[in-house]
């Protein structure tokens, strides 16, 4: 009885566990989904910087290298201020991405051991049911011959009441055999005569003798 408790308790938190699983690999999924749009946002930010330095870098020199316009003018001059801001604003992304990427990458990495321990739990307790079930199995087994054997013990005893009870009856009977086979000597032909004999001859004898000798005359 407690090994199907225990079963049926531990089959209750599996259902919870794998609810439980079901959740967080979804959020690994949206955790690794972040991880991989920070990326790409990385690579974009990234490309956008380089472009940016490469005109920087363009608009640094006196003059341009093609056409040998200077680059000391007003306009250049803004230009270059713009191409610094924006290369500040892009500098500061790459600092923004790379805190996102590190937060999403613990998020996962949190994720994904929890999932593990999930995972651990489950298997453990699927164990548990295994071991549990076979306990269950060989208890039920040890009270199947229990009562086979508590079965065959009553038969035996009944039989050994049977036979004490026919052995009483027998010995009854026997003596009641013992007496009518007595009865049946006593008062068949021979018995009678046997009887008489014993019985009646020596008075008879006696009559005689006094009848012969004193009653009869000389």
């Amino acid at each position: 009885m407690q090994q199907t408790e225990k079963i049926s308790k531990d089959n209750e938190n599996i259902k919870k566990l794998t609810d439980a699983l079901s959740t967080y690999t979804q959020k690994q999924t949206e955790a690794l989904g972040s991880i991989t749009e920070i990326k790409q946002k990385q690579y974009e930010n990234n490309y956008n910087i380089q472009v940016i330095q490469q005109k920087i870098d363009l608009y640094s020199q006196d003059k341009c290298p093609t056409c040998g316009m200077s680059f000391s003018t007003d306009s250049v001059k803004d230009l270059k201020t713009k191409l610094f801001n924006l290369k500040v604003e892009k500098d500061n992304i790459t600092i923004e991405l790379n805190g996102q990427l590190e937060k999403a990458n613990a998020d996962y990495n949190a994720i994904t051991e929890y999932i593990g321990k999930l995972n651990t739990a489950i298997y453990q307790l699927n164990s548990d049911i295994q071991q549990l079930t076979a306990q269950n199995s060989a208890l039920n087994e040890q009270l199947k011959n229990n009562a086979e054997f508590q079965g065959i013990n009553n038969i035996i005893n009944n039989t050994t009441k049977q036979i004490e009870d026919i052995n009483k009856q027998l010995s009854e009977d026997s003596a009641k055999l013992k007496e009518l086979q007595t009865l049946a000597i006593v008062y068949s032909i021979d018995g009678v005569k046997q009887k008489v004999i014993v019985n009646y001859l020596p008075i008879l004898n006696k009559e005689l003798f006094y009848f012969f000798h004193f009653i009869l005359p000389p």
